[in-house]
């Protein structure tokens, strides 16, 4: 009995001192996926090649997941901080791992661990260890991190891994991921912006360097077809493919399970890199917006902790949901925004007086600056106000589900979930900020039709 007790008690302890939230987030976020990765196997033809087991697997690593925050919450990570440079060594020992039997070929890159039932990319684990490495020791010379010593070391430390990567797979993306999970770790620490200013110029002057020297062919073809798809359509179909799949969603999507370009397969690996089409289009608007609504609450907290820090009080004062938000729509509404100019600049430069200037001796750069980019700002004038209500609603109704913005920031949809609990007696509160986000948003919309017709000369007499 008093085994029993004491184990109850244990638990009953660690319940009381966990996270809960956290857990719950992670929880709900797997479970989504899963529903997603079901959807996108559930077609017989899947089964030939074994993408099924994705499922499965994924399955698998919630179960695994969660032992595992389990088991890390109960580790001092402090005491395993002083073995840094020991997981270090470890993680360079699994990247080489690929040149033993169990390392395969999958896509033509070998860079995936056959381990029977499933196969693991050791670039991907790779990172989570690169994080509390970099992380130890960043904290091990954290009084002159700022100095010139204190990046030299953890430059080299970087640039270890990030040669371990490149030199077992030979996956530059990947080694790229690396080095940004540094760039971003140091600026976390206090780096002043010059710094990383500093860094971006060296950056964009490698440029050439790396384009020339570096990259392989099919990895240009890579970055060339997302500025024109036609250079290689086979490789830009995954892309094209994936935007059609979101775009007929529309707001509700066709229904779980009956997405016609999912179920169809059409989108190539729509169950692990390009599984967002799948909620576009077989759960329209709201499925991508629970995915913003996912990422905005997982982004709360570790603004938080940054915010605490000196020298980012800033964020405090923004708000840390407005901030969250902000990054998400940062990440997502550029995409939209994107398609369009690209569209645009393709149509352009086919135009006959881009012809002309290039015919009479014009360069690239003067092409550029006078023809494309002035043509093209009428449609990122209209595009712009056009994609504002979008964000204006998105804001608004996560304000008004209580995860968006809050007071003291003002926020018309925060204003509507505080009139709720006051709707019978004081009814003029709701419909106030309801009709302020129908004014503004319909305004908007007329404004960018008003801005359309303006820069459209066709229209014009």
């Amino acid at each position: 009995m008093d085994t029993a007790r004491s184990i109850v008690h244990s638990v009953t302890h660690y319940i009381k001192n966990t996270d809960l939230y956290l857990m719950l987030l992670g929880l709900v976020c797997s479970i989504y996926g899963m529903l997603l990765i079901y959807s996108a196997t559930l077609n017989p033809v899947t089964a030939l090649d074994g993408s099924t087991k994705n499922l499965y697997v994924q399955g698998a690593a919630i179960i695994l997941g969660l032992a595992a925050f389990v088991a890390l919450s109960l580790i001092d990570l402090e005491n395993l901080g002083d073995l840094w440079k020991i997981f270090v060594i470890g993680n360079i020992l699994l990247q080489f791992l690929l040149f033993t039997p169990l390392g395969t070929e999958v896509n033509g890159q070998r860079a995936w661990l056959n381990l029977g039932v499933t196969s693991l990319q050791p670039g991907e684990l790779g990172k989570l260890i690169f994080i509390f490495t970099i992380a130890a020791h960043m904290t091990e010379i954290q009084d002159h991190i700022t100095e010139w010593r204190g990046l030299v070391s953890v430059g080299l430390h970087t640039l270890v891994m990030m040669g371990a990567v490149v030199l077992s797979s030979g996956d530059t993306g990947m080694a790229i991921q690396y080095l940004m999970i540094a760039v971003i770790m140091l600026f976390s620490a206090g780096l002043p912006l010059k710094w990383l200013g500093i860094a971006a110029g060296v950056g964009i002057a490698s440029v050439p360097i790396l384009w020339n020297y570096v990259l392989k062919d099919y990895q240009k073809t890579r970055i060339l077809v997302l500025f024109d798809p036609s250079i290689d359509v086979e490789q830009s179909r995954q892309a094209t493919y994936g935007k059609i799949a979101i775009g007929s969603g529309q707001f509700t999507g066709q229904g779980w399970t009956n997405g016609t370009m999912t179920q169809m397969q059409y989108v190539p690996e729509n169950q692990t890199d390009y599984i967002f089409s799948v909620a576009g289009e077989e759960l329209g608007f709201l499925g991508c917006l629970l995915i913003i609504i996912l990422l905005a609450s997982t982004l709360k907290y570790p603004l938080q902790s940054l915010a605490e820090k000196p020298g980012f009080g800033w964020i405090n004062i923004i708000g840390v949901p407005l901030f969250s938000i902000l990054i998400v729509f940062a990440l997502l509404y550029w995409v939209g925004m994107a398609r369009i100019v690209r569209s645009q600049v393709l149509t352009l430069k086919e135009s006959e007086y881009v012809t002309a200037a290039r015919a009479l001796g014009a360069g690239t750069g003067r092409i550029i600056k006078k023809h494309i980019l002035t043509n093209c700002i009428g449609t990122l004038i209209v595009t712009t106000t056009l994609q504002i209500p979008s964000a204006i609603f998105t804001e608004s109704f996560l304000s008004f589900l209580g995860i968006g913005v809050s007071a003291p920031m003002p926020s018309l949809g925060s204003l509507a979930s505080t009139a709720i609990d006051g709707l019978q007696s004081y009814p003029y509160r709701l419909f106030a900020p309801a009709i302020a986000i129908s004014v503004v948003i319909l305004s908007f919309n007329l404004f960018g039709d008003g801005l359309r017709d303006a820069f459209d000369p066709k229209l014009k007499n």
